[in-house]
């Protein structure tokens, strides 16, 4: 009996390389693996066997396959995983080294490495909070100088004040942080936009949540 059969395509991070590749479904993702390694090698030909990870179409993080979870390779049926779609589905993967996750030591900090980022074309992983302030100055890696991903972004850091600059007064650095000022140029609008007497503030009963929506709408 001729089995079902369905089309993987892999395509390789950070390249356009991108290979073709009719796989049974009825197989393990282990079968699998296995069955379509020799192929894949050749986009890695100075890797071994067991040090190449697939990432499904889909699942990157913000665009970024180096950063998305890779799949589990085991003794499960593709069919019985999530990724299955049916037979008249093309299923694309992402082919990439195996990069280092949370729990290895970041070589920035040597601790265990906390909310991983990987933004260069290597498969080093730092601690977010280590490689934020590198990679606003560098565009390398600062461990083997690969150059940066072309599709990674940093992701935005919460409450934490933007400081652009450092300032002379009297002798002392002071940080200056510009969206204080934006912030107060926005608030100086709200008044002048809305005829309050900007002389006369305490009076004028001030709803602080619109104006914070006003703010937060310019912003």
């Amino acid at each position: 009996m001729t089995p079902f059969l369905v089309e993987f395509v892999f395509k390789k991070v950070f390249t356009s390389d991108v290979v073709s590749v009719v796989i049974d479904p009825c197989q393990t993702k282990q079968q699998i693996y296995d069955s379509i390694m020799p192929i894949i090698s050749t986009h890695y030909p100075d890797l071994e066997y067991g040090q190449i990870e697939l990432v499904a179409a889909g699942q990157e993080i913000n665009g970024q396959p180096e950063n998305a979870p890779h799949m589990v390779i085991d003794d499960i049926c593709f069919k019985n995983t999530s990724y299955w779609k049916g037979y008249n589905e093309i299923y694309s993967f992402y082919t990439r080294a195996k990069l280092d996750t949370d729990g290895c030591n970041c070589p920035i900090c040597f601790e265990s490495i906390s909310n991983i980022q990987r933004p260069f074309t290597c498969c080093h992983g730092f601690c977010d909070s280590c490689i934020r302030p590198w990679i606003h100055s560098h565009d390398t890696c600062p461990t083997c100088r690969a150059s940066s991903s072309p599709h990674y972004h940093l992701p935005i850091q919460q409450d934490v004040p933007i400081q652009d600059e450092l300032v002379v007064e009297n002798n002392n650095l002071i940080p200056v942080n510009y969206m204080n000022g934006v912030m107060n140029i926005l608030l100086n609008n709200y008044i002048y936009n809305n005829n309050i007497d900007n002389n006369n503030l305490d009076n004028n009963n001030l709803d602080n949540n619109i104006i914070n929506n006003y703010i937060n709408i310019a912003t």
